[in-house]
């Protein structure tokens, strides 16, 4: 009862909030792929990538301004890029460094790297860096029915320095060892060095991919997936932690701990610069129970230079389940998926879970398509120590249909606090948190709201100000956003739908 008490109380009231409004110069609202990235300089960099008009490019300076630009002048891209998707838009050495994979003829996979000059918004440079091998007829069976990733391209930049690791995942190569090759630049995208993967005694027959972590010029850690199906030797996987050095032309390997085979894994890394570690998150036996996604996690510390890993733990919901069920009146444990990881001031890891459904409807009357929806869920959020203690959690509802960025969840883990950033509904913002959220299923009834999580507290505001209607209030779409550590600015794409404009809102967190 008490422990119930304490959450009751925990989870505050709400509170009216107003956030001054530095915003930049109005745009147009995009019709296509968006991205923003707070450059150093001090500018703000925001593109946009259309299949019909190729890539735009905007730059606000500090005071918000823009600096002349317009559509982006690739040569190798043109105007139509048609099929593409965004490796990473990353700052480095003070420029903005684009990589995207388009098509080339022939339905060859390629990667393009754009250098655009952080002051201008200009290119700088532009080259083809890498491709993948031509996908033929007979691979839709392979990718489909056999288990097989699609070809992929995976950048990966050093959080504390200009280094990067592509990652050429090359699915459909005839051998397992061209399959995965990891190649290493400096900040003046320069090759250090580069190597072919292949799991210990080359005895799977297939290997995949999972993530990847960059130390300067010293290494890169990657994860791998190494398995056998029934066809190739019988059902048996192993999952690796290995490490290209310096110098080194192959990798050091670690076996980890998991030797049951499982048809879908996602291998999750946060790196703790506090303590120095790879916080891994591994999951496993993703299942539909009911309309609800589950799945089993497995969290591990790992030494990225010695490959050392601490025991595998487990988070504790116990706290979490008891206010959920008697509070929230929930008649069974809260069941999320993990979302978002992020590392706190001291070194702690937050962990955001979020319940997901998943509705299939079955087509009536002129239309016999069926229809499927995601609803996204209550949310709980863990403190959870590197020792993998958890130290601190909380609870709260949520109801939303998860189509499109202005559905979607951020948060951000600062000095002070850890936030979480979304749409809301006034109806919702002003319910008890006992009580179960109403679903938000349309734009025209959001707001932008801010979560605070502090410990075990949340506290749930306006993040600008409390609207005087209930319809037809701007909204964020916070899946277009950057957070700056050094300025403490929260820069997301802000949209009006009255004035039919859109800026950019900087908040301070």
């Amino acid at each position: 009862m008490k422990k119930t008490l304490f959450f009751l109380l925990s989870l505050l009231a709400l509170q009216t909030f107003s956030q001054k409004k530095d915003k930049s110069a109005s745009f147009d609202e995009p019709a296509g792929d968006s991205y923003v990235l707070q450059l150093k300089n001090g500018n703000t960099f925001y593109m946009e990538i259309t299949k019909k008009e190729g890539i735009k490019i905007l730059l606000f300076d500090t005071l918000r301004k823009k600096i002349p630009v317009g559509k982006l002048d690739s040569k190798l891209i043109g105007d139509k890029i048609g099929y593409h998707i965004s490796e990473g838009v990353f700052e480095i050495k003070g420029d903005v460094a684009i990589f995207l994979q388009v098509a080339e003829e022939k339905r060859t996979p390629i990667l393009v790297r754009i250098i655009v000059d952080g002051k201008t918004g200009k290119i700088k440079f532009e080259e083809k860096i890498s491709e993948l091998e031509r996908i033929k007829g007979g691979a839709g069976y392979a990718i489909l029915v056999g288990g097989v990733d699609l070809p992929d391209f995976n950048v990966i930049k050093d959080p504390e320095s200009d280094y990067y690791a592509l990652i050429r995942y090359n699915t459909l190569a005839e051998e397992t060892k061209d399959r995965i090759e990891v190649i290493h630049y400096n900040p003046d995208h320069k090759v250090i060095n580069r190597a072919n993967y292949l799991a210990p005694d080359n005895q799977f027959k297939y290997t995949r991919y999972l993530n990847a972590y960059v130390n300067k010029d010293n290494y890169v850690v990657v994860a791998t997936y190494a398995f056998n199906t029934k066809k190739t030797g019988g059902e048996e996987a192993r999952l690796y932690i290995s490490q290209l050095s310096k110098g080194k032309s192959g990798f050091k390997q670690q076996e980890m701990p998991y030797k049951d085979f499982y048809k879908n894994v996602e291998c999750a890394f946060e790196y703790n610069k506090t303590k120095q570690l790879i916080h891994m998150s591994f999951m496993t036996g993703a299942k539909a129970k009911g309309n609800a996604i589950i799945r089993d996690y497995h969290f591990q510390n790992i030494n990225p230079g010695t490959l050392k890993a601490d025991n595998i733990y487990e988070p504790d919901f116990s706290q979490v389940n008891e206010y959920y069920k008697e509070t929230m009146v929930n008649k069974k444990d809260f069941k999320g998926i993990l979302n978002k990881t992020a590392i706190d001031k001291s070194g702690n890891m937050i962990l955001f879970f979020q319940e997901k459904t998943v509705v299939t409807s079955s087509g009536t009357g002129n239309s016999m398509m069926a229809t499927t929806k995601t609803y996204y869920g209550d949310v709980a959020i863990l403190t959870v120590s590197p020792a993998g203690k958890t130290i601190g959690s909380a609870v709260f509802p949520c109801n939303m249909l998860g189509s499109g960025g202005s559905f979607s969840m951020a948060m951000v883990a600062t000095d002070n606090n850890t936030y979480i950033l979304f749409n809301n509904s006034v109806d919702n913002m002003d319910r008890p948190e006992a009580k179960e959220a109403k679903a938000i299923k349309a734009l025209g009834i959001m707001v932008p709201v801010k979560y605070t999580y502090n410990g075990s507290v949340v506290k749930k505001e306006y993040l600008f100000k409390q609207p005087k209607e209930k319809k037809g209030n701007p909204y964020c779409d916070f899946s277009v956003s950057h957070y700056n550590p050094l300025t403490k600015k929260y820069a997301v794409m802000y949209i009006d739908p009255e004035k039919d404009k859109v800026c950019l809102m900087y908040v301070t967190l």
